[in-house]
């Protein structure tokens, strides 16, 4: 085992980020896994990968806060760090979406063809 480099952004918390490290690269396995499997509903499945964002903000605390042989700035350490926090804006752009609401459209014209049909729809003015 390598020794540690430095303990983190925060030492005191450096225990419990490699706690939280093995969380989430257990969970993030496993969900990769069940993205990966075919057979499984599209409800599961999105219901699944809802817990990728949480899983991903334990990463980020285990990447800033764990003790490590890495030096905080080093290539390897600011290539977690970075998709680190691209995990954690990403989420948080998925939850800030939820909080806008959806745009309203009404349907314009229906017109049914020899295989399909054509829907224009027109967005509603709020």
């Amino acid at each position: 085992m390598a020794s540690p480099f430095g303990l983190g952004i925060l030492p005191e918390l450096a225990g419990r980020g490699s706690t939280a490290g093995l969380i989430a690269i257990i969970g993030l396995s496993v969900l990769t896994l069940v993205a990966m499997l075919r057979v499984i509903p599209y409800r599961i499945w999105k219901a699944s990968h809802i817990l990728m964002g949480p899983l991903s903000l334990l990463a980020a605390f285990h990447t800033f806060l764990v003790a490590s042989p890495l030096a905080v700035g080093a290539a390897p350490w600011a290539l977690m760090a970075g998709v680190s926090i691209v995990g954690v804006i990403a989420w948080c752009q998925t939850l800030l979406r939820k909080l806008v609401p959806a745009r309203l459209v009404e349907v314009e014209r229906v017109i049914p063809f020899d295989g399909g049909v054509d829907v224009t729809f027109r967005s509603k003015k709020n």
